[in-house]
């Protein structure tokens, strides 16, 4: 993933996806979300940015960009730059949602 102008990562792949209820933008409060790298944990207004410029929260769809389908195994992290694998990001390997189908980075 590469940052864009305003430090969000952008992100590449392909898949299906829907825009998530709005009780979905919850999954990233309570800390259960976090960067590998450097512990940081995500909230729900942190925005990723695809490469069609869709910006939206890569953990409300697992990683899946929801204007463009595309689907990404990796994740940039907004505050250290790293990338991991994005079911990495969960802390309990039950916590990853069902992904959409299609291309993975």
């Amino acid at each position: 993933m590469q940052l864009d102008k305003h430090g969000r990562g952008l992100r590449d792949g392909g898949g299906g996806a829907q825009l998530p209820a709005p009780d979905a933008l919850d999954l990233t409060r309570g800390g259960h979300i976090r960067c590998p790298k450097c512990k940081w944990a995500p909230r729900s207004y942190d925005l990723w940015s695809c490469l069609c410029g869709c910006s939206w929260n890569t953990f409300t769809t697992n990683g899946v960009c929801p204007a463009c389908s595309m689907a990404w195994t990796e994740t940039q992290c907004i505050r250290c730059g790293e990338w991991s694998p994005h079911a990495d990001w969960y802390e309990s390997p039950g916590e990853v949602p069902p992904s959409g189908r299609g291309a993975e980075r």
